[in-house]
This record gives C-alpha cells, structure tokens and sequence, in this order.
C-alpha cells in the first residue's frame, strides 16, 4: 500500500516518532508497565478540550458524540484526565464545547443533546413521582409519617 499510495511526513515528525519510540524504549527498560500513551494522555486530552483549531474540534466532538449521542463516560474521562495538566482550564473547555454546539455545524449534536436531556428528565421525573407514590401508599396504609420521613432520611444517608 506504501509503495502504491505515495505517503511522506515532514522530517520534524518524523524526528519527534523517533525521539518518542527511543523515550518510550529506555522508559520500558526502567519500568516495563510504562506506556507513553497513557502519561501523554492528560496533556491530549487537554489539548481536545481546550484547542480552538477546527481540526482538534472535528476530533473531540467525533470522540465525545456517537450517533448523534453525548457519551458522556468519554466526556467525564477527558475532562478528569485534562484536570492533572497544569495548562488545563476547565472554562476554556466548556467554552469550546458550546461554541461548537451553538454553531451552525454543531446544531445537530445540540438537538440530540437537547433531546437526550429531556428524555433523563423525563424519566427523573417519573421516578421521582413512583417514589412519591410509593411514600404515599405506606402513609395511606397506616405507617406512621415520622417512621416514613426516618426511612427516607436514612435512604439518603446511605446513597451519599
């Protein structure tokens, strides 16, 4: 495919790869679960979430939207993984993530966001209501209000 498919970097890449592949190899000789990857991963992510060039958006929102879906495990990732970098700040990275949403070519991934949101609400409601539905029934059934509200006081303790 190389030989068919003309395919060259500039010599500055090419001289970084080669720096890294030697760091990497005198890395494993010291600690042999080292992987570059992994502590170059925060300053990328940082990168992602923080970088105004077009190219680096196109790549977060790939990353972060499938489907027209916020995967918000990626999300939640990026943004833990970005907090360890010292030039990483948390408003640039909403910034960019709504000025993309706001912009004509995010306008679908706003929708779906906005559908998405609506839909937890949705069922965050109704829980909400089966919950207090329920509460209601062990009052209506003779259960004590104060042995009803002790009961939902320690369910809270206990998901805190």
């Amino acid at each position: 495919v190389m030989y068919k498919y003309r395919f060259s970097l500039p010599p500055f890449y090419i001289a970084i790869i080669r720096c890294l592949g030697v760091l990497e190899g005198v890395a494993l000789q010291v600690d042999s679960d080292f992987a570059i990857i992994k502590s170059a991963y925060p300053f990328i992510a940082s990168r992602l979430l923080t970088d105004k060039s077009p190219q680096l958006q196109s790549a977060l929102m790939a990353l972060i939207f499938n489907d027209g879906r916020l995967r918000w495990d990626r999300l939640e990732a990026l943004l833990s993984s970005a907090a360890g970098t010292s030039d990483y700040d948390l408003l640039d990275a909403v910034e960019q993530i709504a000025d993309y949403l706001l912009s004509p070519a995010g306008e679908p991934l706003l929708a779906a966001l906005t559908d998405e949101i609506v839909h937890t609400l949705d069922v965050l409601g109704a829980d909400s209501a089966a919950y207090a539905y329920a509460l209601a029934a062990r009052v209506a059934r003779g259960t004590p209000v104060a042995d009803v509200l002790a009961g939902v006081a320690a369910a809270a303790r206990g998901a805190t």
